[in-house]
């Protein structure tokens, strides 16, 4: 897709630069978690429009197959009650409590890789692990 005025401001690029829009809800044991929204710009990695991405790290992918340097990330978590789109993804319902995740990945020369917007489903509890730099 074509980045628009937030997409390229939290990307560093400009807007309408090409981006990878990926959407899909996580599920662990058959529950679904969260759902993510995830924008990278297309000039690091154009090939990745063809991956089939339901079992593989993006993170890993980025590392190992677009070499890309992942240096750090920020993280935002804020509470959030569920609209109904959410709620529908998540077999939840409407209005009950939720968490928004905002996560920038930055490149070792500090340019943002990637922009991701997850809304995690309350009640659940779940541990992940990535490693940055080896």
């Amino acid at each position: 897709i074509n980045a628009d005025e937030a997409i390229a401001g939290h990307l560093k690029i400009k807007i309408g630069e090409k981006v990878i829009k990926i959407k899909r809800v996580k599920i662990a044991n058959n529950i679904p978690i969260f759902t993510e929204l995830r924008y990278i710009p297309y000039k690091y990695c154009p090939t990745l429009i063809k991956e089939h991405l339901s079992d593989k790290s993006l993170t890993e992918i980025l590392k190992n197959r677009y070499h890309l340097k992942i240096k750090s990330r920020e993280l935002f978590v804020t509470p959030v009650l569920l609209d109904l789109e959410h709620a529908m993804l998540l077999k939840s319902k409407e209005g009950l409590p939720g968490l928004s995740v905002t996560e920038t990945l930055f490149l070792d020369n500090g340019f943002p890789l990637k922009w991701e917007q997850r809304i995690h489903k309350t009640g659940l509890h779940f541990a992940t692990s990535t490693v940055l730099n080896e």
